[in-house]
């Protein structure tokens, strides 16, 4: 877990509300695993003061890259702010945070219900 600010990759509106965020996190030492999240800064100024928590949805490597994607509903001040954030923008993340899990990789088939 650590404190560090990432480079916005894009910040598209998916559906009604819905973003989907990727950020470029190469180079990091400790790629999150499934079931992790981070805690997003989504303001400039103390309003809003907390950070808003967010669960990782995809983690693509590639050519030596890595990148972070996050699904959210824009549902307050906080999320409102993040979704006008824009590409090379960055913001600030601490984590990855949460007692993750793996998958094995001999699995065909995997049911996950919440």
């Amino acid at each position: 877990m650590k404190l560090e600010k990432y480079v916005i990759l894009e910040n598209d509106e998916v559906g009604h509300k819905r973003f989907k965020l990727s950020l470029d996190i190469s180079g990091e030492t400790h790629l999150p695993i499934p079931g992790q999240f981070y805690n997003i800064r989504c303001g400039q100024t103390k309003d809003p003061l907390l950070r808003r928590p967010f669960s990782m949805h995809r983690l693509v490597e590639e050519n030596g890259s890595a990148r972070l994607e996050i699904l959210y509903r824009v549902i307050g001040k906080g999320t409102e702010w993040l979704s006008m954030r824009k590409k090379g923008e960055t913001l600030d993340l601490i984590g990855p945070l949460g007692n993750g899990f793996l998958i094995e990789e001999t699995l065909t088939d995997v049911v996950l219900i919440a």
